[in-house]
């Protein structure tokens, strides 16, 4: 498969608008909220929703170092 640095580009402005900003914004949330994951089964799954996204920066980041094609899903 080809490697095209155009999708490297697309991927480090998605990075710095989107990927930084909102997985910032859902870390304060997963930290406050993970000490009563055990408590409530709800939380559980909210948490596992915003570490989702907390971890989005590093599949954006891989995709910018493969120059993959296909957009990081958080």
């Amino acid at each position: 498969m080809a490697r095209n640095p155009c999708y490297a580009i697309c991927w480090i402005l998605l990075l710095f608008l989107f990927a930084w900003p909102i997985a910032f914004v859902c870390s304060f949330l997963w930290i406050f909220l993970l000490p009563f994951e055990g408590c409530c089964p709800m939380i559980a799954d909210c948490n596992s929703f915003f570490e989702r996204f907390v971890t989005w920066p590093r599949d954006v980041g891989a995709a910018i170092a493969n120059c993959q094609s296909n957009c990081p899903q958080p």
